[in-house]
């Protein structure tokens, strides 16, 4: 089929070149049209002309008239300042041919044109590298800018009320990840831009309001045409990889011969697309009478043909598709699409203001895309990707997805049943209405987002990430579904209402139901007859006075209730062991968590006492305080082995006491949280700090505390976190890599208690004088260390 098509290349190129500007025949004689030899250029400064006078001022070449131009040649000029070349307000004629130009300058530019006279500039065969702009045309009409090469520029050529201008047979290179602009014109008439080079990394040929631009036989590498409320442009004939076409607001456009580009258009009415060969395409547009604009003839889409079919009613596309690989349905009802088994890789199918279409039994790949439709119906086919977009009414029954998505947006009363998810997802945003029942889930998961009234019913998720996320839905409906083998934090829901939870099995790594940001109305929230690895998920709300002994559970979470006495409990293995919100005066004691996710989480609840527990091995945090759970009272615990011990963020005056916190990565994180109180604890073998005080806060008492042998310091102090007292601590052998046990970046705290005049025991202490503390820019000390240890 390419064969085919690069005859017929060929059979047109002769007759696209009459609309070329041609290239004036003075250029042949400036000799070689190989880039100049960096070797035999002649250093040289800046040049600056404003005027034809100025160019006396340099031995130039020529007399300026058109026969005989000033020559600009074999010149290496780097630029410290803003212009290599700068050229203003002159009517002569002049060549800049065979030099080597950059600018060293953030924002510097090799060559600047601005109100040259028409049709007296020329730039030809240069070499233009490492430069902010490469060259600029400011209302210099017919311009040709021939053979260079342009290399590590972030905007090779700039156009600005510069018509009738052509570009050439130059090469652009990047090697930059950053996207450069090759080409950027703005309001430029009849630029003509022809068998040029474009390669690198990235690139955009952006045109701004331009008309009767012609791009022609291009070779478009990583690089694309980016054509904004543009006019008359003809894009022909240019071949590439990676090679984007993308139409905005712009009209009139004839794309005609190219070959391996993804074609997109919106609202770009009145194109011509014929005798292309597309990767892909996308056309969007506002109107029925938009679509009808569009002529479409002889397009290839991969192997097959791309075809659109507007305002057709009762048809059968079954044997259409046998040879069309893509298919763009405008305005379209009854259309019927049944047993196709082409020989295409995959086909797609677009569908705008489309009613009433089936896709049935279709074995080969499919790509369905729906927008603003309804009545849309996919069954029992093999491999699909759909995407729907503000439609209503879509069945999606017996099919089968493996790595490939459901993606659905501002799209209502959508069924999907009895479907296979291979390593695949459906995701929906803001969607009513939703029924997801009987499905099979294999490493895939469903993600929902400000949806209302979503189903999700008896489907299994087996070996999966975390099986379902839904976050800020109302109405959502979880029931009798079997999660098994989940491997990292799942289900997963945040703060939606109105919320189902019910008869469905969890089991895996870390799994469990998890809350984040809240729980949403917790009082419409209906929890039951769940199980964590085989135990009950406990879910109490809304309760007072209870305690709760030696009770099995796989997970316990507690909404809303107030004086909960926990006794005796032993839960691991799950995302949050413990889940405490809303809920004031809980007491918590002689309880295990281990190898959970977060194994203790306390948010937005007051006056709890957590004591004589043991949290370990959990894979983020142990026990979690958060969001205003003030006076919180931790003692008497063991927390090991976890990323964090214990985690106290934006929640103060809590108390922290009697504590090990032994082998973690950071023993204590306390985070935007004022007067806590952190004392008598044990710190020992801490891979990275003993105790973290970050955030902006401020008036933590630190006493009477060891800190023995942790790989960091023993304390980090950050920037913004102030006027902590310190005293009376043991520092034992904490960061023997480094200069100091304790560093203060903020400077502002008391490293002694000021009644006594006695600091802490530092066991590297010099024995006379102060201890330096690390910091950053101020002289931090305790002066008054301890000559024994304060716990001994």
């Amino acid at each position: 089929m390419k064969t085919i098509w690069k005859y017929l290349i060929g059979v047109f190129a002769g007759l696209l070149v009459t609309t070329a500007i041609i290239v004036p025949v003075l250029l042949l004689e400036f000799g070689e049209v190989n880039p100049p030899s960096h070797d035999n250029l002649v250093e040289h400064d800046p040049i600056t002309i404003w005027g034809n006078d100025d160019f006396l001022d340099y031995d130039f070449a020529g007399t300026g008239t058109q026969n005989d131009p000033y020559i600009i040649e074999f010149l290496n000029i780097t630029s410290i300042t803003s212009y290599a070349i700068y050229i203003f307000g002159t009517n002569a004629h002049f060549v800049i041919l065979n030099c080597l130009l950059s600018s060293s300058h953030s924002e510097g530019t090799s060559i600047h044109l601005e109100n040259v006279f028409k049709g007296t500039s020329t730039v030809f065969n240069n070499t233009i590298i490492n430069t902010f702009r490469g060259v600029v045309l400011s209302n210099t009409d017919s311009c040709d800018v021939n053979q260079n090469s342009f290399e590590f520029c972030r905007f090779a050529i700039s156009l600005s009320s510069s018509d009738d201008s052509g570009i050439f047979n130059n090469t652009f290179y990047n090697s930059n990840t950053n996207f450069l602009y090759h080409i950027v014109s703005s309001s430029s008439i009849r630029m003509n831009l022809t068998s040029n080079t474009f390669d690198g990394e990235t690139g955009l040929i952006q045109l701004d309001y331009s008309t009767d631009a012609y791009l022609i036989r291009n070779q478009m590498n990583n690089a694309s045409f980016y054509l904004t409320y543009c006019q008359r442009s003809l894009i022909s004939n240019n071949t590439g990889i990676d090679f984007n076409i993308l139409l905005l607001y712009s009209r009139d456009t004839n794309i005609t011969f190219n070959e391996g580009a993804y074609f997109s258009s919106f609202q770009s009415p009145s194109s011509r697309l014929e005798y292309n060969q597309f990767d892909d395409y996308s056309i969007r547009d506002t109107s029925i009478s938009a679509y009808d604009s569009y002529i479409v003839n002889s397009n290839l889409a991969g192997d097959g043909y791309f075809d659109m079919i507007v305002s057709a009613n009762a048809l059968n596309l079954t044997d259409s598709l046998l040879t069309v690989a893509q298919i763009l349905l405008i305005n379209c009802t009854d259309i019927w699409i049944y047993d196709v088994d082409s020989s295409f890789q995959y086909i797609q199918i677009d569908l705008i203001y489309c009613y009433n279409i089936e896709v049935v039994n279709v074995s080969t790949e499919i790509y369905l895309y729906a927008q603003e439709c309804n009545n849309i119906s996919a069954r029992n086919n093999g491999l699909m990707h759909i995407y729907f977009t503000l439609s209503q009414n879509l069945s999606i029954i017996n099919n089968s997805f493996s790595d490939t998505d459901i993606y659905c947006s501002q799209s209502d009363n959508l069924e999907v049943t009895g479907n296979d998810f291979i390593n695949s997802e459906i995701s929906f945003i803001e969607t009513e209405n939703s029924y997801v029942a009987n499905n099979y889930f294999f490493d895939g998961h469903i993600d929902s987002f400000l949806n209302l009234n979503i189903s999700i019913l008896s489907n299994l998720f087996e070996v999966c990430e975390y099986g379902l996320t839904d976050s800020h839905s109302t109405e959502i409906y979880i029931e009798n579904n079997i999660f098994t083998e989940v491997y990292d934090v799942g289900p997963r829901i945040f703060s939606s209402e109105s919320f189902s939870f019910k008869n469905n099995s969890i089991s895996g790594e870390n799994c469990g139901l998890n809350f984040y940001g809240g729980v949403g109305s917790y009082g419409a929230l209906a929890l039951s007859n769940n199980t964590v690895n085989s135990k009950p998920l406990g879910f109490i709300v809304d309760q007072n006075n209870l305690t709760l002994t030696n009770m099995t559970y796989g997970q316990l979470i507690i909404l809303n209730c107030n004086n909960i006495a926990i006794e005796d409990i032993t839960i691991t293995n799950t995302s949050v062991g413990i889940f405490i919100y809303k809920s004031n005066y809980v007491n918590v004691t002689n309880t295990i968590v281990d190898n959970c996710y977060n194994g203790f989480v306390l948010t937005q609840s007051e006056y709890c006492i957590i004591s004589e527990i043991s949290i370990s091995d959990c894979s983020n945090i142990g026990l979690y305080v958060l969001g205003d759970s003030t006076q919180a009272h931790l003692s008497g615990s063991t927390y090991t082995r976890n990323v964090v011990g214990v985690y106290i963020s934006s929640s103060d005056l809590c108390v922290i006491e009697n504590n090990t916190l032994y082998n973690n990565g950071d023993g204590l994180r306390i985070y935007y949280s004022d007067y806590v109180i952190t004392h008598n604890n044990t710190f020992i073998g801490n891979t990275n700090r003993g105790l973290q005080l970050s955030g902006m806060n401020q008036g933590c008492n630190v006493t009477y505390n060891l800190f023995q042998d942790n790989i960091g310091y023993a304390i980090e102090i950050s920037t913004t976190s102030t006027s902590h007292f310190i005293h009376h601590n043991a520092f034992i052998g904490n960061n023997l890599e480094g200069t100091s046990q304790a560093l203060d970046r903020a400077g502002e705290s008391i490293w002694y208690d000021d009644l006594s005049s006695e600091g802490n025991f530092w066991d590297d202490w010099s024995g006379s004088g102060s201890y330096q503390i690390d910091w950053q820019t101020v002289s931090v000390v305790d002066p008054y260390p301890l000559v024994s240890n304060p716990l001994s």
